[in-house]
């Protein structure tokens, strides 16, 4: 059904019947701009967890591909093998005071589940600290 135009998902590396989109982009902003959308690029490779928005934190329990940016608005989003019909969406928004953390940390891995075949499962990045909250217009 909905996976025929998602063709680009990787299998999850520790749960069999799942597959994954990694670091798939859903906005991008300049330093304390509004972000913009952007359009989902069906012919990328989202093997890899996108950048964690920068913190001031060891980033070393993020556990990122790409390490941190700025350009960090992405999703991390886990689906079940052969899916026929409407599931529902859980959407994990990490914790962390809006100062950091991040989707591609152990707790914001939703395979487990999504695992049980009920759920489809997203983490987001948002933009954290000043670069995420602050606005000068």
């Amino acid at each position: 059904m909905w996976k025929k135009e998602f063709e680009m998902s990787h299998p999850n590396k520790k749960i069999d019947n799942v597959q994954e989109w990694l670091g798939v982009p859903y906005g991008t902003a300049d330093r304390f701009q509004k972000a913009q959308m952007v359009p989902f690029e069906a012919n990328q490779d989202y093997s890899q967890s996108g950048p964690a928005s920068v913190q001031f934190t060891d980033p070393a329990f993020l556990t990122s591909d790409k390490g941190e940016s700025e350009d960090c608005l992405n999703l991390n989003i886990w689906a079940p093998d052969n899916v026929q019909e409407k599931l529902p969406v859980v959407v994990y928004i990490h914790g962390g005071g809006w100062t950091y953390g991040a989707n591609s940390q152990d707790t914001s891995d939703l395979s487990g589940l999504v695992a049980s075949g009920k759920v489809i499962g997203v983490s987001i990045n948002y933009r954290l600290g000043a670069l995420g909250w602050l606005e000068l217009s």
